[in-house]
């Protein structure tokens, strides 16, 4: 419950907010659509004074605490967005002419639409005793029959008449048809919102609800502003938007100032637009993918003009208002002649024109209909057997290009993913299987790879050098991905060589050198926002760096770019984790094995996500439902016992533990998790399954980190502990915890100079953990008691004091470790030590 709302499920997760379906029981238990944010925006104003059959209106605001509530009437659960990935490929996308189409009765994708909304409503019955609105769809040109089965009126649900205007405008239309006529009912709503002085500024499939009948409407007014009395506003970052969807003067808003005003709503529907009809996002570097009939035969030349006027790169040549938009779009939608742009096709108005005029085009003269046949005859025969043979080649490389960014995240974690290898190599040679020789050179043995220009494009050709040559980077590869060891987009390089600006972080990345790469791919980046392999790449390395925030953004970006990559919400779900921020993660993990039912993995993130906030019951669930997928590994039993621990269950814990140690390690995280076992029972044997999992993984940082604390604080053995901390150090200079460990160890062997050298640079490093704080007082007691000048005692003694008195001064709690560590034995046995206890003591007892 929330306030008089009782939460039945969520309709839908966005950046800052999530809806839910509610049942209001102040008024009459109806079911709401509830908004529950954290963010108090000025979205429910808009809202107020925006009265359309297009725009969700709205009821009520709420507010509880600190979150804020916006009550709507519940239309529906499907957005664009669920279309997308719901509707058939066959259904958008033809391999039939739109001539042909436009000749062919009875093809209804307006009537499939009314269908898939009505068979994801359906899902809602199973939360509420609701019945969605029933549509029976008939044979007849210009009607539409609904069932009503009665839906009670206490639910509030908006049921539709048999005469909806909606549900007959997509019935016994098809697809192309339809989406013009949604396109229209968007622009009319964002032609009246423009007129009432408010921009949307997030236009996006996820953003559109379809209603049980159908009809289009405008959801989440949350990033919206209002513009200026001559309609423009100088737009900074603080507005927001979602990349892929923004307008290219909107996203250089992002980095200098520039001015957006309404014609960037327009630009935003479309891209929705050309996503409904291709299938993918338009790319403005490549007139190719800004042009949706090249794409997708069934789109006319009229509609693909309408959709490219909007796409315009300059705000001056696109459509300057949504109702010229919205007037084109009608008139396509009614077979009628474009109001604001010339017709682009002779053929299409003659079509129009029959369409108009039946009775007229049906007394055409045969011979002239003959006459045109035969020409059309003849080119088809001429022509067939090249439009092919293109096509078969379009076909291939927009599948490639919908490929290559899944690959390239996909290989680039497999160091963090080990169980990804089998899956990586059957798709790597899926994707290099789309471009094999159709064109090789004739008597060539070598069969080099040509890959044609004019359908491939410079975008698209740099991705596949890319992910090509780090291919051939893996040594895991057991069989050969590039046939003959040879990728030639050239017809000259035997070698597949990206160009040095994409090549250059590659290879740093190669190297471990992170740092240095970020500031290429933030350039590269920069220069194109929808650069998803640069992104990904960019998260990678804050990611290894643990700069955790950017990297959930940079992995944010890819997933607005590619919604429906499993790899992505992992990631993201890793940094989350690893910045404390376990609500988030949870939330990533459960998307990743929805998108990817086979990762098992993610389940076992999402359980230390859970454990991580208390929710030991529910992380015990997670682990049970990957055992009982067959995902039975060590670390799930490792997990599972110390979950059972914690809610003492002694005998399960012994149990699972038991079952880890039994099973067969496959992966390095599997060897440590065997070790953390063993560790305090047989610290040798948990040393002996640290040192497998750097076989298996020799850039293991976790593993070297586990035998540097056994060799040094269980065995003593601080030469070895020493080998260890050198290598961390190596694998991530940037890293401090790293480095205090080294120079504790080099204080404890008597190392004074290289210990000084280590504990100067730590104190350059601007530390803020007090654990790190207290290992610092930790080395220079351990000089100290070791000095054997007066000056070197004096020195080393004040920086002790220095370090543990800001460590305790942080965190109270390490008093207690101090009284016992032998680290710091010469500073307790000073008077100093024990006045700072007393002094914390004091402290925790003054009242507040």
């Amino acid at each position: 419950m929330w306030g008089e709302f009782e939460l039945l499920g969520i309709l839908g997760t966005g950046a800052f907010a999530k809806v839910y379906l509610a049942r209001q029981h102040g008024l009459a238990g109806r079911l709401v659509a509830l908004k529950l944010t954290f963010r108090q925006t000025h979205e429910s104003q808009w809202l107020a004074t925006l009265q359309h059959s297009a725009i969700v209106p709205i009821y009520s605001t709420h507010s509880s605490g600190q979150v804020y509530g916006i009550c709507m009437p519940f239309l529906g659960n499907t957005t664009l967005a669920d279309l997308l990935r719901e509707t058939p490929r066959s259904a958008t996308i033809s391999s039939n002419s739109w001539w042909s189409r436009s000749r062919r009765k009875g093809h209804h994708g307006g009537s499939s639409l009314l269908s898939t909304i009505q068979q994801r409503h359906e899902q809602i019955d199973t939360i509420v005793n609701t019945v969605a609105p029933q549509f029976r769809i008939t044979t007849s040109e210009d009607s539409i029959s609904q069932v009503d089965e009665g839906i009670p009126a206490s639910l509030g649900i908006s049921n539709p008449s048999a005469n909806s205007l909606a549900a007959q405008s997509l019935n016994q239309c098809d697809y192309v048809r339809a989406i013009c006529w949604i396109g229209s009912q968007l622009a009319d709503a964002l032609s009246y919102a423009h007129r009432n002085g408010i921009v949307h500024s997030d236009i996006k499939p996820a953003n559109v609800l379809l209603a049980f009948d159908g009809q289009p409407r405008l959801l989440d007014f949350n990033v919206a502003y209002k513009s200026s009395s001559d309609g423009t506003v100088s737009k900074d970052l603080s507005l927001g938007g979602t990349i892929p969807y923004m307008s290219p003067e909107h996203r250089q808003a992002f980095h200098q100032s520039a001015v957006v005003d309404a014609r960037s709503d327009i630009y935003s529907l479309g891209v929705v637009l050309f996503e409904l009809l291709t299938g993918r996002l338009p790319d403005e570097k490549s007139v190719r993918q800004t042009n949706p009939s090249l794409l997708n035969s069934s789109v006319s030349p009229a509609t693909s003009a309408i959709i490219r006027k909007c796409l315009e790169t300059e705000p001056s040549a696109r459509y300057q208002s949504a109702d010229a938009l919205r007037d084109d779009l009608t008139a396509q939608y009614h077979h009628a002649t474009l109001v604001h742009q010339p017709e682009p096709s002779l053929l299409e108005s003659l079509s129009k024109w029959s369409y108009r005029h039946p009775r007229l085009s049906s007394s055409i003269s045969v011979v002239s209909l003959s006459s045109l046949l035969v020409v059309f005859l003849i080119l088809g025969v001429v022509v067939r057997q090249v439009a092919l043979d293109r096509a078969d080649w379009v076909h291939r490389i927009d599948l490639l290009r919908q490929r290559i960014p899944n690959s390239m995240a996909m290989l680039t974690s497999l160091e963090a993913v080990p169980e990804l290898e089998a899956e990586v190599l059957a798709d790597l040679q899926k994707s290099f299987g789309l471009v094999e020789a159709r064109n090789a050179v004739p008597n060539e043995a070598d069969h080099r790879w040509v890959l044609q220009d004019g359908i491939v494009d410079n975008a698209l050709r740099s991705e596949l050098q890319q992910l090509a040559w780090l291919t051939t980077q893996y040594s895991w590869l057991k069989s050969p991905i590039l046939p003959n060891g040879i990728l030639d987009v050239s017809g000259t390089n035997p070698e597949p060589k990206p160009d040095e600006s994409n090549r250059r972080p590659l290879i740093l990345i190669q190297e471990r050198k992170f740092g240095d790469a970020i500031p290429l791919l933030k350039r590269r980046t920069a220069e194109n926002p929808r650069d998803y392999v640069g992104w990904w790449l960019l998260g990678d390395c804050c990611q290894a760096i643990q700069d955790f925030e950017n990297a959930q953004q940079s992995y944010t970006v890819c997933i607005a770019l590619q919604p429906t990559t499993a790899i992505a919400y992992f990631n993201r779900g890793m940094a989350r984790f690893s910045a404390l921020h376990f609500e988030l993660a949870a939330d990533d993990y459960e998307q990743a094995c929805s998108l990817a039912p086979t990762w098992h993995w993610s389940r076992l993130n999402r359980a230390l996500s859970l454990q991580r906030l208390g929710r030991l019951e529910e992380a015990i669930s997670e682990l049970d439902k990957a055992i009982e997928k067959g995902y039975a590994t060590v670390s799930v039993y490792r997990l599972r016992g110390e979950l059972q621990a914690a809610l003492g269950d002694a005998d399960g814990a012994k149990l699972d533990f038991s079952s880890a140690l039994q099973c067969e390690p496959k992966t390095d995280q599997h060897w440590i998790d065997r070790g953390l076992i063993q560790l305090s029972s047989n610290p040798r044997k948990a040393v002996e399954d640290f040192e497998n999992a750097l076989k298996a993984s020799p850039n293991s940082i976790d593993a070297h980190q586990k035998l540097a604390y056994v060799y040094s604080e269980l065995l003593q053995q601080p030469d070895k502990s020493l080998d260890h901390s050198n290598r961390l150090i190596e694998l991530a200079p940037w890293q401090p915890t790293h480095l205090a460990g080294r120079a504790v160890s080099h204080a404890r062997s008597k190392r004074t100079q290289e210990a000084l050298n280590d504990l100067r640079l730590l104190e350059t490093m601007r530390l803020q953990e007090p654990i790190l704080m207290y290992q610092v007082a930790c080395g220079y007691s351990l000089l100290a008691g070791n000095a054997s000048l007066e000056q070197d005692l004096l020195d080393f003694s004040k920086s002790a004091f220095r370090w543990y008195t800001m460590a305790v001064g942080t965190d109270p709690s390490i008093v207690a470790i101090a009284m016992t560590d032998p680290d710091v034995q010469w500073m307790r046995e000073q008077v100093r030590f024990q006045d700072i206890a007393n002094a914390i003591q004091t402290l925790k007892l003054s009242p507040p």
